[in-house]
């Protein structure tokens, strides 16, 4: 079963992505070749800087003015969050987290970013 599994795995990658020669690991290189047909179709991905800015303005905390700073990279997006109350953080954590995002909060700073749901590396939010 788990052969057959397998097998029909390859043959949907082969039929919906044609150029892929060599199959190692059909889902990976699926999602991979995915990606890649988006980003040459220009369309932004999950975790673009259009995307991140967008969830960063909808959450925005009532009455904060504009970041004074940003920063972002692979998949982070950090706002200068000086003078910030809890309240603020909570607020615009507990909103994000209800739009699938995850934010840390940390020496002035909000870092938002995707929740990582295969347990490893960063991604989770901070108390």
């Amino acid at each position: 079963a788990v052969l057959a599994k397998r097998a029909a795995m390859d043959q949907l990658l082969r039929s919906a992505h044609p150029g892929v020669r060599t199959i190692l690991d059909a889902p990976v290189q699926m999602a991979a070749e995915t990606e890649r047909l988006r980003s040459a179709a220009g369309q932004p991905g999950g975790t673009d800087l259009e995307v991140m800015l967008n969830a960063a303005a909808a959450s925005w905390p009532d009455g904060q003015g504009p970041a004074t700073t940003l920063r972002y990279e692979a998949g982070q997006l950090t706002l200068a969050a000086t003078g910030w109350r809890d309240a603020d953080i909570s607020s615009f954590r507990e909103r994000l987290r209800a739009a699938g995002w995850a934010l840390e909060a940390a020496q002035g700073r909000v870092t938002l970013s995707r929740p990582n749901t295969d347990g490893a590396g960063r991604g989770g939010a901070s108390p």
